[in-house]
């Protein structure tokens, strides 16, 4: 089946129990994330926070792969296309080793840098926890949001970034499938000016969590409406224009949790009135291959058209 059934058949297709489900799926998981993270940090030692956010984000995704089944956005984006092991590894073991190492990397450096006595903590720890944890956020998706654009843009990081956009069905497995280099980019550039500024490590621990919470749901193959938190936090309904095949087309949506920056660019997109159709990498080059060592090797061996 190729693009989407019609809005209006789909709509009457729906069950009482589905069309609730709708509107409370994204705020409800968000903020039960949240929520669970708060009660299972509270009087743990720092070093522990990081399993905590696992064991938050684990459960989310076991939750995820469950209502994809029960309720899909599109019912063949369930189908394994022999992608599923390879997307499985990557989002579960190789994408967050990426992120620890680059927090390892970045306390390494303030170290460092304290032992010349050349860095200081900047971060305003006494303003009120909420405040803190908004104002970090923001910061780490300003610095993501111009990398993910120029990724679009510049070949050198479009080629690695195209091992992301190669699958051609949006789904919860896509959220960690990245080539290595991308994902250690991206997470570098979220979390290394967050911990040189100094926020505190419970800070985060919750924007940790939070970001990889609505990270997973930006690619859930879920038929839900997140309705005005769209204008805040980057959804699936946003982030399925972003796969779309034509390159030029999918000059959108680039937030990783939040679509405040896009709105301030003018790359926030969501039109009402017609349907996504096809994802994928479309003419941009060769298809991505779907295992591992493939998609390691694709950015130095595919040919790639120009971007412009």
């Amino acid at each position: 089946m190729s693009g989407f059934l019609d809005p209006e058949v789909t709509q009457m297709k729906r069950s009482p129990v589905h069309s609730a489900f709708r509107w409370i799926f994204y705020p409800l998981v968000v903020g039960g994330a949240a929520f669970a993270h708060l009660h299972l940090a509270e009087g743990r030692a720092p070093e522990e926070l990081p399993l905590v956010t696992g064991g938050v984000v684990l459960s989310v995704l076991a939750l995820t792969l469950l209502l994809e089944r029960c309720f899909p956005y599109r019912s063949e984006w369930n189908l394994n296309r022999g992608d599923f092991a390879t997307d499985f590894v990557q989002s579960i073991l190789i994408f967050p080793a990426v992120a620890r190492l680059n927090e390892i990397l970045a306390i390494g450096g303030i170290l460092w840098l304290s032992s010349l006595n050349r860095w200081q903590p900047i971060w305003p720890s006494q303003i009120p926890f909420p405040a803190q944890l908004v104002s970090a956020a923001l910061i780490a998706e300003f610095g993501y949001y111009w990398v993910h654009r120029l990724s679009h843009r510049v070949m050198i990081l479009w080629r690695l970034h195209a091992v992301h956009h190669g699958s051609t069905r949006v789904y919860s497995m896509n959220s960690g499938r990245f080539h290595v280099l991308d994902a250690w980019l991206g997470t570098a550039v979220y979390l290394a000016p967050l911990h040189f500024l100094g926020v505190p490590l419970e800070v985060m621990a919750l924007l940790a969590t939070l970001s990889a919470t609505t990270g997973l749901l930006e690619h859930v193959n879920i038929d839900f409406a997140a309705g005005l938190l769209n204008r805040v936090f980057n959804t699936a309904e946003l982030h399925r224009w972003h796969h779309r095949t034509d390159i030029e087309q999918a000059m959108c949506n680039f937030g990783k949790m939040f679509s405040i920056w896009d709105s301030v660019f003018g790359t926030y997109y969501l039109p009402r009135d017609r349907e996504v159709g096809e994802v994928g990498i479309g003419a941009t080059a060769k298809p991505v291959p779907v295992g591992f060592w493939g998609q390691w090797l694709y950015p130095f061996r595919a040919p790639f058209r120009a971007l412009d």
